[in-house]
């Protein structure tokens, strides 16, 4: 490739060239007058016109091919005559054209909007035009052997900062060649005049394929707004077979550019609620299987002190894994039904989770939960595990902001990528935002859209909310290259949940003291003092510490069997349990190198795999399953207990309406009034009052 932007060009003799005319003789000084069209460069024979972006540079790329162009007749490769001699008449009266100080040529392009589009000098691209005719009549008249195909370059500088003045967006991209002289050269008298006598224009075709032809111009505009501003390239399926296909590019960028902008208001956030808030226990009938048969036999086994949640996290892991490509297809191979049994399995398991998905805040506005759970169920429905994992799910209303007008026949404008937190100086990432299946905003227009992605925090019990600085690494669906554009979300508020059940706080110290007889009759001789010590352990972030006493009085023996009975969480105990037991027994097998799978595996996996997609989804259908606390119970909150010295004590009446307010560290309680919007549930029966509280050694003697 020859780069001739500095080339002297060479004196060439034409066969034939463009003749001057005139109505009348012309005096001596008199300016030719010109009928004929504008030979242009894109119409020389053997000639290919294209271009591409370089740096700050539109790289003009000329190429010629003496096998495409035609011969005058077969002529022996030794006879004297010239086998192109039409072609050499056309290069000829090019010449001419080109070394007339009259005749003007210019590049102009769509996208840089200073100066008309118009880019670099006449006088150097002439030069670089009259170089390649030169060279291309030297292989026509034969002074070349052997003739090979060759290639000039014209670099024409650029400056891509202009991009950022552009009014719109979203704009074509094209460039085109001119060749023009003065009006006052033209004979419009004359037979064959025609406008182009005056001047000729010819798109140039993109050089390459689109995908290097976009990865050209976005590496030339990258940083156009002297930041992280890009360009990504679009083209029209339709016009591929077209000689110049239809590009359009739309710039990224926060200050001159398409960008996100967010919804008012904080970031909407979601979570799982517990599949129970008490540790639970009981009796559960589980399947051993024996060795090498997977012979079934089954036991009775006890449980205590098992939280639900981490055993439906070991569950969802395991179907993860049985479910991955390699056990799926393996198990496919044996029993095809199996397989898809288990597939539908996941599907409840991923529909339960979801429905269990609530805001963080209820009262929050702008709340779209049909569409959060929906978003965590495609998650789920990719990874199990990884859904169950997050601390919460983020809702951020967003549109992509266009300047300018919208083409018509552009398709709705949809970015897929992943949310990422930005690092902070000196500090190790507190969250990550990696989600499955990738975060995706579709909007068209001014139209709004919604992101939705999970957050996981890596060190959950240590805050209970996380400031992250996020950016939405995004590519643009349809458009090249499809490397991500850094699009800045700015600082979000998250809180973080906890997902694990608090410790118990400790029984240090109980007693009944004795008492002098009491006057006042039978009545006051049967009252007693309880006293009790209870030792604080230490919490996590996200707890407030409630504290929920309830004594052995006759009226709450009956409330609290009912709501023990209430709803399928007995039903989905067993179910786990019987699969935690099973699992590791069945696991074994699943990775062991026998193949084809046997039969009685996958029946267990079966049983077991859909006993517990069967309860959960059973137990996420009931509702009003609350556990309320029974009557005659207390529940102390620590909210403010160290900062406001002030221990907030809900109490819940008995059946006659009656409240035994305590004595808590020797002191006694304030005014009494209605819980509120602060009861611990909804049964309306609730009182508070206020005790004041010293943290002292972290323990409560309540009388």
């Amino acid at each position: 490739m020859t780069d001739f932007a500095s080339s002297s060009p060479e004196e060439l003799q034409p066969a034939t060239a463009d003749q001057p005319k005139s109505k009348e003789e012309p005096g001596p000084d008199a300016p030719a007058l010109h009928a004929g069209a504008l030979l242009h460069p894109a119409a020389w024979p053997g000639v290919r016109l294209s271009y591409h972006y370089d740096g700050p540079a539109l790289l003009l790329l000329l190429h010629f091919d003496l096998s495409r162009v035609e011969c005058e007749a077969a002529l022996p490769d030794a006879a004297p005559v010239p086998r192109y001699l039409t072609a050499l008449a056309t290069y000829g009266a090019a010449v001419i054209e080109l070394t007339d100080p009259r005749v003007s040529a210019s590049v102009t392009q769509s996208v840089l909007p200073a100066h008309g589009g118009a880019l670099g000098d006449s006088g150097v691209i002439k030069a670089a035009l009259l170089a390649f005719a030169t060279e291309a009549s030297g292989q026509l008249a034969g002074l070349v052997r052997p003739a090979q195909p060759f290639t000039h370059a014209l670099p024409i500088a650029i400056a891509p900062a202009e991009l950022a003045a552009r009014a719109d967006d979203m704009f074509a991209i094209g460039a085109q060649l001119i060749m023009s002289r003065p009006d006052e050269l033209a004979d419009p008298g004359a037979p064959g005049a025609t406008p182009q006598t005056v001047s000729v224009a010819m798109p140039i075709a993109p050089d390459a394929v689109p995908e290097l032809f976009a990865s050209r111009f976005a590496a030339s505009f990258g940083g156009y707004d002297g930041a992280d501003g890009g360009v990504r390239v679009a083209w029209d399926a339709l016009a591929g077979a077209a000689a110049t296909p239809h590009l359009r590019a739309i710039r990224l960028s926060g200050s001159k550019g398409a960008h996100l902008a967010l919804g008012q208001g904080p970031a909407i956030c979601y979570a799982l609620t517990p599949l129970g808030n008490r540790l639970t226990g009981g009796s559960i009938c589980v399947v051993r299987y024996a060795p090498g048969t997977l012979a079934p036999s089954e036991e009775l086994q006890v449980f205590s002190n098992i939280d639900l949640d981490a055993w439906a996290r070991t569950f969802v892991a395991a179907l993860d894994e049985i479910l991955s490509p390699g056990t799926l297809a393996a198990i496919a191979a044996a029993d095809a039904a199996a397989s898809e049994a288990l597939i539908q399995a996941r599907a409840v398991v991923a529909q339960s989770l979801a429905q269990a998905l609530v805001p963080v805040f209820p009262q929050q506005p702008g709340l779209q939960l049909a569409k959060a759970q929906e978003h965590f169920r495609q998650s789920a429905l990719v990874s199990l595990s990884g859904a169950c994992a997050a601390s919460v799910l983020v809702q951020l209303p967003a549109t992509i902001v266009l300047h300018g007008a919208m083409p018509a026949d552009t398709a709705e404008l949809q970015f897929h990528g992943q949310i990422e937190v930005l690092p902070a100086p000196g500090a190790s990432a507190m969250a990550d935002t990696r989600t499955a299946g990738g975060v995706t905003l579709a909007t068209s227009g001014q139209q709004p859209g919604t992101l939705h992605f999970l957050v996981k925090a890596l060190q959950p019990q240590q805050a209970a909310s996380l400031q992250l600085a996020l950016v939405y690494r995004a590519c643009l669906a349809g458009y090249w290259p499809e490397s991500p554009v850094d699009l800045a979300l700015g600082t979000l508020q998250v809180p973080i949940p906890g997902h694990t059940l608090p410790p118990a706080l400790l029984l240090a110290h109980q007693a009944v003291p004795s008492q002098a007889p009491a006057e006042g009759g039978a009545s006051a001789a049967l009252r007693w003092d309880y006293d009790s010590t209870l030792q604080q352990v230490p919490q996590d972030a996200q707890d407030a510490l409630w504290v929920i006493t309830s004594f052995p009085l006759p009226h709450g023996g009956e409330r609290l069997r009912a709501a023990t009975a209430r709803g399928s969480t007995a039903r989905l105990f067993e179910a786990l349990g019987a699969f935690i037991v099973a699992w590791p027994q069945l696991q074994a097998y699943l990775a062991g190198p026998a193949r084809p799978l046997p039969a009685a595996l996958i029946a267990a996996l079966l049983h077991h795999v859909g006993g517990v997609a069967d309860a959960w989804g059973a137990l996420r259908s009931v509702t009003g399953n609350t556990g309320a606390p029974p009557d005659g119970s207390y529940l102390f909150d620590f909210a403010h207990a160290h900062d406001q010295k002030q221990l907030l004590v809900h109490a819940r009446a008995d059946s006659s309406g009656n409240i035994l307010w305590p004595v808590i560290n020797g002191q006694h309680h304030g005014a009494v009034l209605p819980s509120g919007d602060l009861s611990p549930d909804d049964s309306g029966s609730w009182l508070q009052s206020g005790y004041p509280y010293e943290a002292g050694a972290g323990a409560l003697r309540i009388t």
